[in-house]
């Protein structure tokens, strides 16, 4: 097979006798010299012999004869057609241009063996001819007789409701009591269920025992006891000698702060409530023995459990670079600015990171950091792998690759980070690209 690049021209041809029976025997394509193509490492040289087959053709692919780069230039194919049975065999050249992909010989060939010698060129197609005239609209057929009439469908659904609740009108309307529901404002002072009427962006709902107000749900807004959460949200039960009694949840809309009670919890707190939780205004909590932490982190809430991992089996984390990241003259791997993921301690996790670069000859080499005790076999996708974590990868030429591996972790958290520098220092900077990523699975 050529090497890609190399443009090529297929030639075909069918040979008959004139009672159609196909002939048999071989065309055979040479070029005058060796041919090199200095670009694609190859030399091409030697006949071409395309045999018949059962119905006299044959088909070829041949480089064309003006193709880039090959030397020598300007030359042309000698065919030689063996025929058997043929009194008079013909011998001429062809040229084969690369804009002409597909020829047939019966387009090119000369017809008279006595012809003086001469390049056959396959001809551009011609201009496409003018649309001809349309042609005169036929008559209609007759029309047909007309069917048996269909069966009748079955009847249609029935008409609008007109009574709901015992109400027989033409337009049934529905307020808060016929469907048990409570009204859109005030109270409903003889069940246990209230609704705040302040004017306020939301209202909240609260229930009553022992003559107090309880409330379940309320945001920017004054409770019936008169507590004010201003911009704060609360979901929570009652409290009884300052213990509360099942789990709180309060928080502010803006920040994205959790808190207890009627106080948001200062940044970096935390409070336990009975029970096995926790609340916390801080990024990277530390569950007490026993609980798992509820924390914010990037407008979500988030667990931590007591032996310090955060997150769950099965969570998937990706950092991808926002910028291009340049580097010259060094073969000293240091951490990539964007690629980079926290880790836990005691966790096993699926390593998965793509790398694209530009090279100016420097070339790319890679390995990793991370916690104390982490250990990590790896491999890239041109078949190279490292048995740790701090053995390189090293590229000559290759220009982008796909990095995995298993990152194991122990008693130590901390961070797994992609280091890297160019394979041989070199002045002409090595880009790793924007867009480049690396994610994390935990799976144990």
């Amino acid at each position: 097979m050529l090497p890609e690049g190399i443009p090529t021209v297929t030639v075909t041809g069918r040979f008959l006798r004139p009672d159609g029976t196909p002939l048999t025997g071989q065309v055979v394509f040479r070029a005058p010299a060796l041919i090199t193509f200095a670009d694609h490492d190859v030399i091409l040289g030697g006949p071409v012999t395309a045999p018949l087959d059962s119905q006299g053709a044959f088909s070829v692919v041949l480089p064309a004869t003006d193709a880039p780069g090959m030397n020598p230039t300007g030359w042309t194919y000698a065919v030689a057609e063996q025929f058997a049975t043929v009194a008079q065999n013909r011998n001429y050249q062809i040229l084969l241009p690369a804009a002409v992909p597909e020829v047939d010989l019966a387009d090119i060939a000369p017809a008279d063996p006595t012809t003086p010698n001469y390049v056959a060129v396959p001809g551009p197609r011609g201009p496409q001819g003018e649309p001809g005239p349309q042609g005169e609209q036929g008559e209609p057929g007759p029309q047909g007789e007309p069917g048996e009439p269909g069966e009748p469908g079955e009847p249609g659904a029935p008409g609008v409701v007109q009574s709901v609740n015992g109400q027989s009108v033409a337009a049934v309307v529905l307020d808060a009591a016929d469907v048990g529901a409570l009204p859109s404002n005030g109270q409903v002072s003889g069940g246990n269920l209230f609704l705040n009427t302040a004017a306020v962006d939301y209202r909240g709902f609260s229930f009553q025992t022992a003559g107090l107000n309880r409330w379940v749900f309320q945001v920017d807004g004054n409770a019936e006891s008169g507590a004010d959460v201003g911009s704060n949200f609360e979901l929570a039960n009652w409290s009884d000698a300052g213990e509360w009694k099942s789990a709180v949840l309060f928080g502010n809309r803006a920040t994205g702060a959790l808190g207890i009670g009627t106080n948001t919890l200062a940044a970096g707190a935390k409070a336990t409530v009975a029970g096995a939780v926790a609340l916390a205004n801080t990024a990277a909590p530390t569950a007490a023995a026993g609980h798992a932490m509820v924390y914010a982190e990037g407008g979500l809430a988030r667990v931590a459990h007591a032996d310090g991992t955060r997150g769950l089996i099965g969570q998937t984390r990706t950092a991808v670079k926002t910028q291009d990241t340049s580097r010259a003259s060094t073969i000293t791997p240091a951490a990539d600015p964007h690629l980079a993921l926290a880790v836990a301690a005691n966790a096993t996790y699926i390593v998965e990171a793509v790398g694209v670069w530009t090279s100016g000859g420097g070339g790319f080499r890679i390995d990793w950091t991370a916690p104390s005790g982490a250990s990590m076999v790896w491999t890239d996708n041109d078949g190279a792998g490292a048995p740790d974590l701090a053995t390189d990868l090293t590229f000559a030429a290759t220009t982008g690759t796909t990095f995995q591996g298993a990152l194991i972790t122990g008693s130590t958290a901390g961070t797994l980070t992609l280091r890297w520098a160019q394979n041989t220092s070199n002045a002409a900077a090595t880009v790793l690209k924007a867009g480049c990523y690396l994610r994390l699975e935990r799976v144990a």
